[in-house]
């Protein structure tokens, strides 16, 4: 059901800030918790900024007045292309035919916000989910919970999209449907 905004009346089954939340009670103070709950927090916060920025992209190619289409569109986004599209916008060196449209998010600091947590977390995520060797403790599973909380605050807070957020998210769709169709290499 929706408002005659376009806005759900209810939140996505994928809900960013519930995601937090679950991050938060598992990271929690309370007794047993183990290093595996400090790594699945991390994960959660991971995931909770990329439902965040691939909920707002699908909104916007979408438009918000569909919402039905969101969840099919959601689903389509890969973390590979969302970290890359932030490598990008973080200062990394684009794929040419998308570096024009990469140029002026460098200089939007919400953007920016964004870009850099997807990537500390995207790390963070990739050592808790797959590194043996290294150590997750409850302060650490706070610190990516923090940046991620953060974050997507900030995707938040910018819905309906300025120009240079709606730049980043049609950028993100673009890169992931010339994968599809197979237009190249996307410079990753």
């Amino acid at each position: 059901m929706t408002s005659p905004q376009g806005e759900l009346d209810e939140p996505p089954a994928i809900d960013p800030t519930d995601l937090l939340r679950h991050a938060r009670a598992v990271a929690g103070s309370l007794p047993g918790r183990t290093e595996a709950d400090y790594r699945r927090a991390v994960s959660a916060a991971y995931y909770a900024l990329f439902h965040a920025v691939t909920l707002q992209a699908a909104r916007v190619i979408a438009a918000p007045e569909r919402p039905a289409h969101w969840d099919a569109l959601t689903g389509r986004f890969t973390h590979r292309h969302a970290r890359l599209v932030a490598t990008w916008v973080a200062g990394g060196l684009p794929a040419e035919r998308f570096a024009s449209r990469v140029a002026g998010l460098e200089f939007d600091e919400q953007v920016q916000t964004i870009a850099t947590a997807f990537q500390q977390l995207v790390r963070e995520r990739e050592e808790a989910d797959y590194r043996h060797s290294s150590v997750f403790t409850q302060e650490r599973a706070f610190e990516a919970i923090d940046i991620a909380s953060e974050a997507v605050d900030v995707v938040l807070s910018l819905a309906p999209p300025r120009e240079s957020w709606l730049a980043f998210l049609k950028l993100l769709a673009d890169v992931e449907e010339a994968q599809r169709a197979g237009a190249g290499h996307t410079g990753d």
